[in-house]
């Protein structure tokens, strides 16, 4: 009768046992070593912001986006033909409303001078003055046959009113003002016939004298026949003016069957070219190479390059990583991006306070340069309001503004038909509790349970 009674008291103790290791398993796995990183360490405190959703209605549903200010106003084009226009070049303006957007011709905007027979076909840039530039074409007309540039010099005007510029080359047959920076400083992609039949050309000058732009010779840097894809408008950006008056140009072009990254002074006194998928340098995790710029190329005010670095195995097993990199401009070195995973953490977008968004193949998180030094990332999904309507809709970010009075950027980021505006708010008290998921509790519930009920099992 004793042994019977032990035995079935170590059968509850093991079994209650067990069942505790389990739940511990399941609430805490993964939840060590990487601070404030999803999967790794008890996570720290969170910081006393929470994001509230915004999401934004485009014309017609579909849309491209293609570049944002640090208000959050976002311009792009429409991917469905509403009118028989062909495609038509949007903006969402806060300032006019927070959850609608507009075709530039829409009478809300009020925008004038758009020439007859003609429509803004794309809104490739905008910077943090208003000013919105693009590309038009004729009504109805086919694809990437004809563009001409335009500028529409400040939005927020009662009255903003389209330019058309150019021709920089006489003979191009699409021409784009692609960036535009704060002080007007800008660029034009130009391009005759087919996507590739002739070398493109970038014209670079400054809105105060747009005729007085000149070509940047990409033959410095060893590229013979340039080729900027038409499509690829996120690889052309612009700094701000430095503090000796020059802003940095950075894209990414190819000649021939190579891909290059280049960045360039626009008063040409700096040139410098990365070629992609050529060995930079090597360490004792193996051979790094530039890998690829996708999905866009990304540049702060201090001419700061965001790339993808690919790491291929010193073992001599053929296995790569990619990590997420910066290309510094004062040494032109490369270093990876603050907390950033290999394999996860594939590139970052960045902004010029120091921070980063990192979209991760599970979770995208954000690096605050000054609360992440401390912390590590933190996913963006524990930063939005819990009593948000539109927390289901957030599935990942794609960029981030400058700082606002929050000491934290804002967020922008593709949701289906629309997209959604992610603005940071103080939150008044906070106290952050680590509470097991459901599964933790029944699991924890039930091995003390086997424990309680020892008490009343029968013996015999």
């Amino acid at each position: 009768m004793t042994l019977r009674k032990n035995y079935q008291t170590v059968i509850c103790l093991t079994l209650s046992l067990v069942l505790g290791l389990t739940a511990a398993n399941v609430c805490f796995a993964g939840k060590g070593g990487n601070g404030g990183k999803p999967g790794g360490g008890n996570p720290p405190p969170l910081p006393n912001i929470r994001y509230t959703i915004t999401p934004v209605i485009t014309p017609n549903g579909g849309y491209i986006y293609m570049d944002h200010n640090n208000d959050a106003a976002v311009v792009g084009w429409n991917t469905i033909d509403d009118s028989g226009l062909g495609r038509r070049s949007f903006a969402y303006l806060p300032g006019i409303s927070t959850t609608q957007a507009y075709y530039l011709d829409d009478p809300i905007l009020g925008v004038s001078s758009i020439p007859n027979g003609w429509h803004t076909r794309s809104a490739i840039g905008i910077n943090n003055v208003g000013t919105i530039v693009g590309n038009l074409e004729p009504d109805g007309a086919t694809e990437n046959i004809t563009e001409r540039p335009f500028v529409i010099r400040n939005i927020y005007d009662p009255t903003p009113t389209l330019e058309v510029l150019g021709p920089f080359d006489p003979l191009a047959d699409r021409e784009s003002v692609n960036v535009v920076n704060d002080q007007g400083d800008f660029a034009v992609l130009s391009e005759r016939g087919p996507n590739g039949g002739y070398p493109d050309k970038v014209y670079v000058g400054n809105l105060s004298a747009p005729g007085a732009a000149v070509e940047i010779d990409f033959a410095v840097l060893g590229i013979g026949h340039l080729d900027i894809n038409d499509g690829s408008f996120d690889n052309l950006k612009i700094t701000n003016q430095d503090a000796n008056g020059v802003a940095t140009l950075v894209g990414v072009a190819q000649d021939g069957g190579q891909e290059w990254i280049f960045r360039t002074k626009l008063d040409g006194s700096s040139y410098e070219a990365l070629q992609l998928g050529v060995p930079l340098f090597s360490d004792s995790a193996g051979t790094h190479s530039v890998s690829s710029i996708a999905p866009a190329i990304d540049i702060n005010d201090d001419g700061d390059v965001q790339l993808s670095i690919s790491v291929q195995s010193a073992k001599g097993k053929g296995k790569s990583n990619t990590y997420a990199a910066i290309w510094r401009q004062d040494d032109s070195a490369i270093v990876k991006v603050p907390g950033a995973n290999v394999t996860d953490s594939l590139y970052a977008m960045t902004n010029s306070d120091g921070d980063f968004l990192l979209p991760d193949y599970s979770t995208d998180s954000l690096w605050n340069a000054d609360w992440s030094a401390s912390n590590g990332p933190i996913a963006i999904a524990d930063l939005i309001d819990p009593s948000d309507p539109n927390r289901s809709l957030f599935n990942g970010a794609r960029e981030l503004t400058d700082r606002d009075a929050t000491g934290w950027p804002t967020l922008v980021t593709n949701s289906g038909s629309t997209f959604l505006v992610l603005r940071p708010e103080v939150a008044a008290s906070i106290n952050v509790v680590a509470v097991p998921e459901p599964t933790c509790l029944v699991l924890l519930g039930f091995s003390g349970l086997v424990i309680v009920s020892r008490r009343s099992i029968k013996v015999f």
